[in-house]
C-alpha cells in the first residue's frame, strides 16, 4: 500500500505592482500583491524598513532598491525587490 503524505505545500509569492523609473520630487505609489493568507507587510527601502502597510507612497529623490516581505503567524512568507531608477530624464511614476 503506498504511502501518501498529501499535497504538496503551497508556494507562496510576493510581488510588487508601482513604477520602476520616476523623476526626482515625485510621489509614487507601490502596493503588493501575495497569495499568503493574513499577511503581514514589510516595505523597506535600500534595507531600512519604512512600512507595514499593503501600499506604500515615496517621495524620491534617487535611485533605490524597494523590498516587500511578506509573512502570516502561520510560517508562511515569500520576499522580492525591485530596483526604482530616478533621474531627470525619467517621466513621472513610470512603470516598465
Amino acid at each position: 500500500i503506498p504511502i501518501r503524505d498529501g499535497p504538496p505545500p503551497p508556494t507562496y509569492v510576493a510581488s510588487i505592482n508601482g513604477p520602476t523609473l520616476a523623476r526626482s520630487g515625485n510621489i509614487c505609489s507601490w502596493s503588493a500583491a501575495t497569495n499568503i493568507p493574513d499577511a503581514a507587510f514589510q516595505w523597506s527601502v535600500d534595507g531600512a524598513v519604512v512600512s507595514a502597510s499593503p501600499e506604500i507612497l515615496l517621495s524620491v529623490q534617487s535611485s533605490f532598491t524597494l523590498s516587500l516581505l511578506v509573512s502570516n503567524g502561520q510560517g508562511a512568507s515569500a520576499s522580492t525587490s525591485i530596483f526604482v531608477s530616478v533621474g531627470t530624464e525619467n517621466a513621472n511614476c513610470e512603470s516598465q
